[in-house]
């Protein structure tokens, strides 16, 4: 789906972040934070994949996954490293790393998680 607002073209993206069942609860609540992430080799920012195999392999034991809407309008592929806390220019809002089995956004409002699947 692509969305069009003040900022340009804005698509709409079904992604999967994997967590917790203790996060997911609260990502239920709160969204998802992407100033709290704890793996960062694709940035310092919220973490989705668009292939739920690819993202089942970095949940926990008895985890989670989120099943959100990510609204993606330029990505930037270069320069994608463990130390990047935003990206290079003001007009990315997303990186994409492992060949494009990494989404990862840093800011708020653009992410809303709509299911919760949990599984042991």
């Amino acid at each position: 789906m692509k969305l069009d607002n003040s900022i340009g073209e804005v698509r709409e993206e079904i992604l999967f972040h994997s967590t917790s069942v203790r996060n997911a609860t609260s990502i239920a609540q709160n969204n998802v934070d992407w100033r709290l992430t704890g793996r960062t080799r694709f940035g310092k920012g919220a973490c989705f994949s668009p292939n739920a195999a690819y993202a089942h392999r970095y949940a926990s034991r008895n985890g989670a996954f989120i099943i959100a809407r990510v609204l993606v309008r330029k990505i930037e592929t270069t320069g994608i490293n463990y130390g990047l806390d935003i990206p290079s220019t003001n007009d990315i809002d997303t990186t994409l790393g492992n060949y494009g089995n990494v989404y990862v956004k840093y800011d708020d409002h653009t992410f809303l998680p709509e299911y919760i699947v949990h599984y042991s």
